[in-house]
């Protein structure tokens, strides 16, 4: 098995690096999660959600926990938490 690494596997995985460290300076400031299947972020409550411009939208969830999700859309991209 050959250990020489092609250049388009090194430049994404060295993406996916930067990608990682962006996350973690992101959840410092209210990032929560993003969703590799679609355009939303699971963002705090606290910290940013309430400075997320546009209308929000409450939808129930079948969750005794976390029965609401609360949602914004900004930019085409739908940022989200949960909660009572």
């Amino acid at each position: 098995m050959s250990t020489s690494i092609s250049t388009s596997i090194e430049f994404t995985l060295n993406d996916m690096i930067t990608i990682l460290e962006m996350t973690r300076e992101l959840q410092q400031e209210g990032l929560v999660g993003i969703s590799s299947h679609g355009k939303e972020i699971h963002v705090n409550r606290e910290t940013l959600f309430p400075h997320i411009p546009g209308e929000i939208i409450k939808t129930s969830r079948n969750n005794r926990d976390y029965p609401f999700e609360y949602s914004k859309t900004y930019n085409g991209v739908k940022f989200f938490y949960v909660g009572h």
